[in-house]
């Protein structure tokens, strides 16, 4: 049988063939039978399905349709499954170490350790799938039970049925089944932190543990598993460092951690069930059991028909190939076995070519239940080829598997050139080189310069006519008993290119060579990679990089790590994880710093390897390389980036820019927009069924048809996947999906863009497709989709390394996924210079990317903070984080905001009705005021659109275009003053010769009056009133309504006839009325 594990975005994927080679029934327990430990009554047990009942009956062979043959099958999982299995590792009542049936007590009916449970609140007793269940999921209530003698960190199973009672797969709020977090005392290594089994969003049920450095690993449940009022089987299981999930007794999905267990601890008590995000009792669980070992596939399809006894699988066998390498790697998993069982292992593994065995080895011993071989394919040539592994125990054969793979051609695309050139695409220009003796300046385009005094780091940076630093960038520390303080060093410079200066410095301290190597490109990234060396083991006791800037350029920042460091600048430290970024600057330029990972950091709390420290006179971004004694037996380096922004302007003609209008609104119709599905695979650009036509036919519209893409993601079925997909693959654990031709088109996988051959199969298949085949497609804009940097340790291609706690850790190649970006957006305007490039990076403004797009979606990342603050924006989008983040000026790319306020609120009646009801809700105009007060774009989706119809439609008549001019409110206090001052109450000024338009914004929680004193004559304007211009514009919207079905669809067009209101002003002075958390713009004269 071939089940497809299915994964969350980002999360390679496999499939599990189970074979076996003999016929025989699994053990059953019979009904009516009386079973004391799993207490089962004679007159509630269940008799089995015999036609859905585990039956081990297929052979030991690999069936292939055409398309498989023609091509790689390469890779595959088998599991055996033999008779001479020892019935020690079979499923049998003993293995279950708590079992709660809910039977109208919260106590567990069999437990090794206290059944006994602990509940607070109303949890009620309902009817369950055997006899009675709970109904969870209330605000306040907890039910927990304590983990001794029932769960053990090295493996184990956790069984539940679960029915949603008012719910289904597509309603979006979290429902907690199971929970287990760590223990109190938190280890120094990285590890899980809980481990969870619930259900996500809509369509999106996870068995998740959750890691000390802020990402998880998950096994996916699938879509559409949940539906009102009908029963769901889960299991989820830990074996070592790996987990699976089981739906219905089917296998759904299987990862690996890249530690030695899915946990660091246990804590002393586990969750069943927990307050949802619905806030209401909708669930109910029953039959909940925990086991002391990984059911396996056999035995997880027997816990469904309620059999506690059954033969487990024995044996996965995965084989992937590395072309790169030429070689194939081989993981034979005893996955019936506990990590610590397996030592009496060993394997032989064969690697034939029809019955002729071309290379052999053998595993002598298991250190886990997983080892690993590698056999070398140099000389072999194109064709089919097996792997065959034979499983034993103190020499009793336990399985026997075979997995196929192909060594294929070269693909034509490999080695392309397509958008690879030493040319300066627009609207960049060449860099300036001033030198000086050995110093010298770089400036580039804004003008942004970078001064070298003799020294490591640069000495002077400025951007926007302001200089960043307080005083040159140092390196502090004590290397090998000697202090190190290096600011001064001598500089030489080996390349001066219009699009490209490299420069190096090299000083000795005692034993020790310090060295930098450093580069600036066109856009104005600076990379610098820094090196210690000694020919005895270096000894460090502290390494500090300090760039202090000066105070009144940086009184803005934003962090990769989230909201808490975006904002106004405040003391602030982090440790070194994914998305290491972080930018200080002001409203109109800073500098942006990104470290690709924590390697060779060595820290006594890692929570302070990057700080920002506001002094009195500056504020210092301290990176604490090294702050504890460290030996190092082959030197240490690090890489880090700094990048002055703004890196570009925005481009001509943005301001008119309209994502997703209607046909009646004015502007740049961006329509459609977001197209995922539109091709035949992610990454694969072929359009499918209509949507060439569909793309054609908007543009002849007049709109900008825009083909969606992921850069950094691949669709399983795409011809040559079979071949690179473990190559390019993030996660070294764990392999990628099977190569399926039939796979679903939104089917992906992450890949990492280090290996070469991941740009050129990207950029050069979409070139060759829309020069070619479909050069008379009609589409104006390319949406990149998923664009962040990939997380990846796959050390078949350089990535990843182990710490000092010898946990293997991922890292970021931000200079390989540059390069990816920067080589389509060359290739995009050397081809058509008309056409637009977007990235949607919500909460990720890597400018060293996004230099290299003309527009940048932001607030996707935002929907689940949406929902405790009543699915507002009120505390989540403060003016300085506005500011810092969002607004785009500061940073260098076109910003346009993408609201998710019905996304958040998916299932939820009262919300949607709220927002979808509503012609103006009061949340949207909130959030559409705060996007016109920074001149941020809005996209208007996720809510109800008519507030951006009526906003378009202000625009227009006020004059609408480039030639607009941008007075923000931290900018115009010379033109306008508000009384009473309030930092929350604020006014944007727009202004085209002889008209303003004053934006004044309240943001604060009670209604105010407001006086605003404006002068006239430094505005450029001559009246004696203003123009309410949002009651006083006519515009067009649209009604929603309900369907029959329950979901709001759109309604008849209306039409809003504008009612002029005019505001007196009295020598200057206005008068206004603010609504709270709302806005209002007026026009003068």
């Amino acid at each position: 049988m071939l089940h497809e594990l299915t994964q969350d975005r980002r999360t390679a994927n496999c499939v599990t063939q189970s074979l076996s080679g003999f016929k025989r029934q699994a053990p059953m327990v019979q009904a009516g039978v009386f079973s004391p430990i799993t207490s089962i009554h004679p007159d509630e047990a269940y008799p089995v399905n015999p036609r859905t009942c585990y039956d081990c009956t297929a052979q030991i062979h690999i069936q292939r349709s055409p398309t498989m043959l023609r091509y790689s099958l390469w890779f595959s999982m088998l599991t055996a499954i033999l008779c001479s299995a020892p019935p020690s590792f079979a499923l049998t009542p003993d293995n279950c170490t708590f079992h709660a049936p809910f039977d109208g007590s919260f106590d567990a009916a069999q437990a090794r350790g206290s059944g006994k449970a602990a509940v607070k609140g109303d949890i009620q007793f309902v009817p369950g799938i055997r006899g009675q269940g709970i109904l969870v999921g209330a605000p306040n209530t907890e039910l927990t039970y304590e983990t001794e003698k029932h769960l053990n960190l090295e493996s184990g199973s956790v069984s539940v049925w679960i029915k949603p009672e008012t719910w289904n797969d597509k309603d979006a709020a979290m429902r907690f089944f199971f929970i287990v977090d760590e223990g109190d005392a938190k280890l120094p290594q990285d590890g899980g932190t809980f481990l969870w089994l619930y259900r996500f969003f809509s369509n999106t049920t996870y068995f998740l543990a959750w890691d000390s450095r802020g990402y998880p690993t998950l096994c996916s449940g699938g879509t559409e598993l949940f539906k009102k009022g009908e029963w769901v089987h889960l299991v989820g299981t830990w074996n070592g460092d790996e987990m699976r999930l089981f739906v219905n007794g089917k296998p759904s999905g299987w990862r690996r951690v890249s530690t030695p267990t899915v946990l660091r601890s246990l804590a002393k008590t586990f969750k069943v069930g927990d307050p949802n995000r619905a806030n209401q009792a909708d669930t109910v669980l029953d039959e909940f059991r925990l086991f002391d070992r990984a059911l396996t596939a056999p035995e997880a399809a027997a816990l469904y028909q309620f059999r506690l006894q059954a033969e487990p699988a024995q044996q996965e066998l995965t084989v992937v190939t590395l072309p790169g390498t030429k070689k194939v790697r081989v993981d034979v998993n005893a996955l019936a076995h506990k990590p610590s069982e397996a030592k009496e292992m060993s394997a032989r593994v064969l690697l034939k070519s029809g019955d002729k065995t071309i290379r052999e080895t053998s595993i002598k011993s298991f250190s886990t239940n997983h080892a690993v071989v590698e056999l070398g394919t140099e000389g072999l040539g194109m064709g089919e080829y097996h792997v065959e592994s034979r499983l034993e125990k103190g020499g009793t054969l336990l399985a026997a598997s075979a997995a196929s793979f192909k060594i294929e051609a070269p693909p034509q695309w490999l080695g392309s050139k397509v958008g690879l050139t030493d040319g300066i695409p627009k609207p960049w220009t060449p860099l300036k080189v001033q030198q000086k003796g050995k110093s010298g300046t770089v400036e580039c385009l804004g003008p942004r310069r970078y001064t070298v005094d003799s020294s490591f780091f640069p000495t002077r940076l400025s951007t926007a006519s302001q200089e960043i630093l307080a005083s040159p960038i140092q390196l502090t520390g004590t290397v090998n008993g000697r202090p190190v303080d290096l600011a001064a060093a001598k500089v030489e410079w080996t390349r001066k290119s219009p699009e490209r200066v490299e420069f190096a410095a090299k000083e000795v301290v005692g034993n020790a060579t310090v060295s930098v190597s450093s580069f600036i490109e066109f856009d104005g990234l600076l990379w610098t990679n820094l090196k210690l060396n000694s020919a005895a083991p270096l000894k460090v006791d502290r390494l500090t990089l300090d760039l202090p800037l000066r105070k009144e350029a940086a009184t803005l920042m934003y962090s990769g790590f989230g909201l808490e460091g975006t904002g106004a600048v405040r003391r602030f430290s982090h440790r070194i994880v994914s998305n290491s970024r972080l930018w200080l600057g002001n409203e109109d330029g800073g500098l942006q710093l990104t470290i690709p990972s924590a390697r060779n950091w060595r820290s006594k709390d890692r929570n302070q390897q990057i700080e920002v420290l506001p002094e009195e006179e500056r504020v210092v971004l301290r990176l604490n390389l090294i702050d504890k004694e460290s030996t190092f037996q082959n030197g240490v380096d690090y890489s880090i980036a700094l990048q002055l922004t703004p890196v570009r302007p925005h481009p001509e003609g943005w301001r008119l820019w309209r994502i997703t209008p209607p046909e009646w609104v004015k502007g740049t119709h961006f329509n459609p927009f977001y197209t995922e599905g539109w091709a035949v695979g992610q990454s694969y650009p072929i359009p499918r069924d209509r949507w060439k036509q569909i793309y054609t036919e908007e543009t002849k519209k007049g709109n900008i048809a825009t083909i969606y893409l992921q850069p950094f993601c691949i669709w399983p079925g795409m011809p040559d996947y079979g071949q690179f997909a473990a190559e390019w693959r993030t996660d070294h654990s764990n392999p990628p999906k099977p190569f399926n031709p039939e796979a679903s088109h939104m089917d992906f996988s992450g890949v990492c863009p280090r290996p070469a051959s991941w740009g050129d199969y990207f950029v050069s298949t979409f070139f060759n497709l829309y020069e070619g085949e479909y050069k008379d497609m009609g589409w104006g804009a390319v949406y990149f989709d998923v664009t962040d940097a990939p997380l990846c340790d796959n050390a078949d291609h350089g990535c990843g390394y182990i710490d000092e706690y010898g946990v293997r850790q991922k890292e970021q190649r931000y200079l390989e996924h540059r390069a990816v970006q920067r080589r389509f957006y060359t290739a995009l305007q050397e081809r058509w210079p008309e056409k637009f490039l977007f990235n949607h990076e919500s909460g990720d403004l890597n400018m060293m990317q996004l230099g290299f797009c003309h527009g940048m979606i932001d607030g996707e990342n935002l929907c689940l903070a949406l929902v405790p603050d009543n699915f507002n924006y009120h505390k989540i989008l403060t003016l300085d984080r506005m500011r810092a983040q969002y607004m785009g000026h500061n940073h260098g790319f076109v910003p346009i905001f993408l609201p998710e306020f019905t996304r958040a609120g998916s299932g939820n009646e009262e919300v949607m009705e709220r927002f979808m009801g509503n012609i103006e809700p009061p949340e949207v105009m909130h959030l559409l005021g705060l996007l016109f007060l920074h001149d941020i774009l809005p996209w208007d989706a996720y809510s109800n659109p008519s507030p951006y119809y009526h906003l378009w439609a202000v625009q227009d008549a006020f004059g609408w275009g480039d030639d607009v001019e941008f007075l923000p409110y931290w900018k115009n206090q010379e033109l306008v003053t508000l009384l009473p001052n309030n930092p929350d109450v604020v006014c944007t000024i727009y202004r085209r010769p002889g008209k303003a338009m004053l934006v004044l914004m309240n943001n604060t929680d009670e209604d105010r009056e407001i006086s605003a004193q404006i002068n006239l004559e430094k505005l450029g304007v001559k009246a004696t009133s203003a123009l309410d211009a949002w009651k006083g514009t006519s515009y067009r919207g649209m009604t929603w309504k309900k369907n029959d079905k329950g979901d709001w669809v759109r309604g008849d067009p209306f039409d809003y006839q504008g009612v002029e209101e005019r505001l007196p002003i009295n020598s200057g002075m206005l008068k206004i009325h603010a609504t709270k958390r709302s806005y209002r713009i007026l026009t003068i004269p």
